[in-house]
């Protein structure tokens, strides 16, 4: 009987350990899944650069110099220079390599290049790269010109308002919410009652549940803050450009603005589908695995 009852612990262990391995390729393929919408957002990325670039391309030196002259009187009636801000005109070396490939891996060189612009004022992301932007604006003023006044907007809102200012630091944690959010959904399963009909789920069970069962929306809220952070700083820096330059190219900062503004839209409906994905997926190859 020892035996028999050894070799009954031996294939309940065995079918532990396999099943512990489906969970995890499962959870694997759950998170692989829920990466899709991310590459599907990558092109609509690159199409926004482009249509900030193409604002950009239309305006003549003359017009270009006018955004670098209302860029300059933004420092002093939106009292930044007083606080420290500069405006960074910073371009690639004369024949250095354009890649795209890199520029999405390194914001500084994208901003080179003419396909990023940022504000480097947000305590703990001074000296990106091994290269220290505090209290700059950074942007290529030949290249894309009609970003600066959307910068000039972060450099208010971190220098004249501690809400504001609040709001650019949650940036960072807010995008590590909706990246856990997925991890959460793609790695854990949804906990269940006893077949005991009397039981009920505890609370934390319960809070699991609901966290996995609303990670999509969940992980889009947790970007919230940062869609309004930079939609504030779009309104200012359009205000600046419609009070300091003439129609037409205030319209095309305007414009530039907006069709920049759906790149931080879609990166957020982008990480609330990726969670979203990771917990059906999870959940159907579980429910799989369970009717086996």
């Amino acid at each position: 009987m020892k035996v028999q009852t050894d070799c009954c612990n031996t294939n309940f262990s065995g079918n532990s350990k396999k099943s512990r391995l489906k969970s995890k390729k499962d959870s694997l393929k759950a998170y692989f899944a829920s990466q899709l919408p991310q590459f599907a957002a990558l092109p609509i990325g690159l199409g926004v650069v482009k249509g900030m670039q193409s604002q950009s391309a239309s305006l003549s030196l003359e017009q270009k110099n006018a955004i670098v002259q209302a860029a300059d009187k933004v420092l002093d009636i939106a009292n930044l220079r007083s606080k420290g801000v500069k405006i960074n005109d910073l371009r690639a070396p004369v024949n250095s390599a354009s890649n795209v490939f890199i520029d999405l891996l390194n914001p500084v060189i994208a901003t080179e290049n003419g396909r990023n612009a940022f504000f480097g004022g947000v305590k703990g992301l001074n000296g990106l790269f091994g290269r220290i932007f505090a209290n700059e604006v950074v942007c290529n003023m030949d290249k894309l010109p009609t970003a600066v006044f959307h910068e000039l907007g972060h450099a208010f809102n971190a220098n004249n308002s501690k809400f504001w200012k609040c709001m650019q630091g949650i940036r960072v944690p807010a995008i590590a919410a909706s990246m856990g959010l997925t991890l959460f959904a793609a790695f854990t399963k949804s906990e269940k009652a006893d077949n005991n009909p009397n039981s009920e789920l505890t609370n934390a069970q319960k809070a699991k549940n609901f966290v996995r069962n609303n990670a999509g929306p969940l992980a889009f809220a947790a970007m919230v803050p940062v869609l309004l952070e930079e939609g504030m700083a779009t309104i200012r820096g359009n205000a600046w450009a419609k009070d300091l330059l003439s129609p037409d190219i205030a319209k095309n900062v305007c414009k530039g603005n907006k069709i920049a503004y759906l790149s931080y839209l879609t990166t957020a409906l982008a990480l609330g589908a990726s969670a979203f994905v990771a917990g059906k997926v999870k959940d159907k190859l579980s429910d799989k695995q369970n009717q086996v």
